[in-house]
């Protein structure tokens, strides 16, 4: 069973992050005639899952574009319930689903600047939800979410380094104690 939620777990942050690389316009500006096969295929992918749900989704239309969206989302819940059974620790499911929501923002910052203070999805804005959640606030989140998660759980390591100090002054301690010793 483990096996089967690790390959699901890999499997959905693969598809996330090729989700996200579209979404940034990555493999159209880098990667010439290859980036517009990939391109291609990941329009391709998504029309098809659309028509196994009955839906004609042509591409760069808001339908399709809400659609690529929803299936983000749930790639995202699976992402997160996946991490959730294999680590039974929120801390460190949150470091997981925020360090596979990083490179959206990233992305965008770096090969589409124009949307970065855009919303992040047509999802949000056409269901008036976090219709201000930009792609910049995805990204400072994401940061911020990480870098909490990962100093939360590793909270015992800088615990541990008042030992070190402990151990400075009892090594002076004892340097004194021999000086003493010395001087007697």
């Amino acid at each position: 069973m483990r096996v089967f939620v690790w390959t699901l777990l890999i499997a959905s942050a693969i598809l996330v992050n090729l989700y996200f690389l579209h979404n940034s316009h990555f493999f159209l500006e880098n990667f010439g005639i290859i980036g517009m096969k990939m391109d291609t295929f990941i329009l391709n992918v998504i029309a098809a899952q659309g028509r196994v749900f009955g839906l004609d989704l042509q591409p760069h239309t808001a339908p399709f574009r809400i659609f690529k969206d929803k299936e983000t989302l749930a790639l995202c819940l699976v992402i997160i319930s996946c991490s959730l059974y294999l680590t039974r620790s929120l801390p460190k499911t949150i470091q997981i689903i925020s360090l596979c929501i990083l490179p959206l923002g990233a992305e965008v910052y770096i090969w589409d600047r124009s949307e970065f203070w855009i919303h992040v999805s047509l999802i949000t804005s056409y269901n008036s939800l976090f219709t201000r959640f930009s792609n910049a606030d995805l990204l400072y989140l994401s940061s911020g979410l990480f870098i909490f998660s990962t100093l939360y759980i590793h909270r015992q390591k800088f615990k541990n380094w008042k030992g070190v100090s402990k151990l400075f002054r009892k090594r002076k301690g004892a340097s004194q104690t021999l000086e003493s010793a010395e001087m007697k």
